[in-house]
C-alpha cells in the first residue's frame, strides 16, 4: 500500500489537519475490523489517488455506468491505478477539458499504452521522474535519458516497473505489460 500525497493539496490544508501514516493505517485497520469494508476501500482509494473528498462528487457511479469511466476487473482490485482514469474524468467534467489527446495522456499516465502519442509519452515519463520522487530505481539514469531519447526512457521506466512489481509479488496491470511488449519490440528493432 502506498500513500501518495500531492504537494498541491498541502496548500489547502493546514499541517495539523493531515493524517500521519500511522493514523491512516489505524483508520483502515479499524474500518476492516468493524466490518466497514466499503469505508476501508474508500480510504485506500483516496490515499492512493490523491483525490480530495470534495472532488469525489465529480466522479460518480453514473460515470462508470455511462462508460465515461471504464474500470477493468484488474483496476477494481488495484485502486492505486484509478487516479489516472478519475483524473481524466475530472479534467473533462470539472475543468472543461475536451481535447481527446490531453484526456488520453492523463488516462494512460500510469500504465502507458501501445502506440502512445508524443504527449502520452511526455506525461508518462514526467510523472515517473517528477522532482518529488526519489524512491524509483535507476531514477538518476532515467532523468537524463528522457532528454536524450524519450522512447528509451519510456522503455526503461516500463522495464523497471515490471521488475519492481515482479520482485514485490504485486500484480501487473495487463496494459503495462502490453505497453512494455510494444516498446520492447519497437525500440530494440530501431
Amino acid at each position: 500500500m502506498c500513500i501518495k500525497t500531492c504537494r498541491t493539496q498541502r496548500q489547502y490544508f493546514r499541517k495539523e489537519e493531515e493524517l500521519t501514516k500511522e493514523e491512516y493505517l489505524l483508520l483502515v485497520e479499524t474500518a476492516e475490523r468493524t466490518g466497514r469494508i466499503r469505508l476501508k476501500l474508500l480510504m485506500q482509494t483516496l490515499a492512493c489517488t490523491g483525490i480530495r473528498v470534495q472532488e469525489l462528487t465529480s466522479v460518480t457511479v453514473e460515470h462508470v455506468r455511462e462508460g465515461k469511466l471504464e474500470i477493468s476487473s484488474f483496476e477494481r482490485g488495484n485502486s492505486a491505478l484509478l487516479h489516472s482514469k478519475a483524473g481524466s474524468v475530472l479534467a473533462r467534467t470539472k475543468y472543461g477539458v475536451t481535447d481527446k489527446e490531453v484526456l488520453d495522456a492523463i488516462r494512460y499516465h500510469t500504465t502507458g499504452r501501445p502506440g502512445m502519442t508524443l504527449l502520452d509519452k511526455i506525461v508518462f515519463v514526467a510523472d515517473y521522474m517528477e522532482p518529488g520522487r526519489e524512491e524509483a530505481p535507476d531514477l538518476a539514469e532515467v532523468r537524463p535519458l528522457a532528454f536524450q531519447d524519450l522512447d528509451q526512457a519510456l522503455l526503461r521506466i516500463l522495464s523497471d516497473t515490471l521488475v519492481y512489481l515482479n520482485g514485490t509479488g504485486k500484480k501487473i496491470d495487463p496494459m503495462t505489460q502490453r505497453t512494455w511488449e510494444f516498446y520492447e519490440k519497437m525500440v530494440r528493432h530501431d
